[in-house]
Parts: structure tokens; C-alpha cells; sequence
């Protein structure tokens, strides 16, 4: 990818509060895997990207540290959740090491497809060294092959990708992780053929 590309997006600070309550609606199915998922694994430290104002946090009674590019959500959730520390970054030019095996789970839900290629977001969770790392694709992963589709809005830069599991599962491998990883779909609450995947790796 050219550095032209690689350019901070800064699309979600067009995006309303009220969308992140939203996608907890719509996907039901897929945050009560997630809050099963942190019982059972006892997780108490979450890393996350994208998410929002840090709600998850709920869920844990260790440390909660949250990326985003939305500043006025960063803001409601250093209101709420005082403990949490949120960061303002993009999180494809994050420095993780000073985070290094310091949380037992990076997650990130709605937010890859979003991004220009997965190979420097998954990078980066997995140079995170958690003990697990959870990652939906909101729009699955049926694509023949990737599709990295730029967009702009109000002079912002966003995408909006399709994502091929192959080509995927290909990158996992590179990585030396495709052994740790398996994949669950799960249907959205919404209805029809829509389908979340979610990535789950066990390092």
C-alpha cells in the first residue's frame, strides 16, 4: 500500500454516538458470544479498537484501554468510565509496545472492514501479545478475494471492504497464527442473510 493510502481515516468523527449503542442491537448474537467469551476465559484487561465509548469495560473488573478516531465519544467515555484510558490514534500507525503482554484480550468489532487492509491491523494485535484476540467482520467473509474500496465523505477518506477468507486465512499464515485461529458466523439480529464472522486466535 502507497502512504498516500495509509493516511489517518478520520471517517468516525462523523459517526453519532447513538450508531455504537446500534451495532449492539443489531448484533446480538454476536456480543453475547463475546460476553460468554470473557467469563469463560476469566478476562480481566481488554485492549480495543474501535470501540466506541468503552462500555465492554462493563464486563471486567481489571484495566480497559480503548483506540478510536472518534473524539467526541473518547470524551463521553472518559466521563463514564473514569478508570479507562482511551486513546485518540489510528490504529494502524499505534505503537504497541509499550502495551506488550499486558492484556489478556484485544478486541474489535465493526472496524476492520472499515480500514485500508487488514495485514497492519491484525499485525499490530497480534505484536499486542494477549492471550486472545477477537475480531468481527461485520460484512463476513465471502468475497472471492479482497476488495479494498475507498470512499470519502465530507472530504474524509474511509473504506468500505469485502474481505476474502482464503486470502485471509493465506496472511495467517504468513504470521505463524492460522493454527491458533478458527472462525464462527453468526446471523444478525436484523434478520436476512447477513452474517458476522468473527475471528477468534488463542495465542
Amino acid at each position: 500500500m502507497s502512504e498516500e493510502k495509509n493516511k489517518n481515516y478520520r471517517w468516525d468523527k462523523k459517526v453519532p454516538i447513538s450508531w455504537y449503542k446500534g451495532k449492539v442491537n443489531s448484533h446480538a448474537e454476536l456480543w453475547k458470544y463475546i460476553e460468554e467469551f470473557i467469563k469463560k476465559n476469566n478476562i480481566n484487561s481488554i485492549f480495543e479498537v474501535g470501540g466506541g465509548n468503552g462500555y465492554v469495560s462493563e464486563l471486567i473488573s481489571g484495566s480497559y484501554l480503548g483506540v478510536e478516531v472518534n473524539e467526541d465519544i473518547i470524551i463521553q467515555g472518559r466521563k463514564l468510565y473514569p478508570d479507562g484510558e482511551f486513546i485518540y490514534e489510528d490504529w494502524l500507525k499505534f505503537d504497541v509496545s509499550p502495551y506488550v503482554s499486558k492484556f489478556d484480550l484485544f478486541l474489535s468489532c465493526a472496524t476492520i472492514e472499515h480500514c485500508n487492509g487488514y495485514e497492519k491491523f491484525i499485525s499490530n494485535a497480534i505484536d499486542l501479545k494477549p492471550k486472545f484476540i477477537l475480531i468481527s467482520f461485520f460484512k463476513n467473509l465471502n468475497s472471492s478475494k479482497d476488495q479494498i474500496r475507498p470512499r470519502t465523505t465530507d472530504g474524509h477518506m474511509w473504506f468500505n471492504n469485502f474481505y476474502s477468507r482464503v486470502d485471509l486465512e493465506k496472511f495467517l499464515k504468513s504470521k505463524n497464527v492460522l493454527d491458533k485461529c478458527k472462525f464462527i458466523d453468526m446471523k444478525h439480529t436484523s434478520g436476512g442473510e447477513e452474517i458476522d464472522s468473527l475471528l477468534v486466535v488463542t495465542l
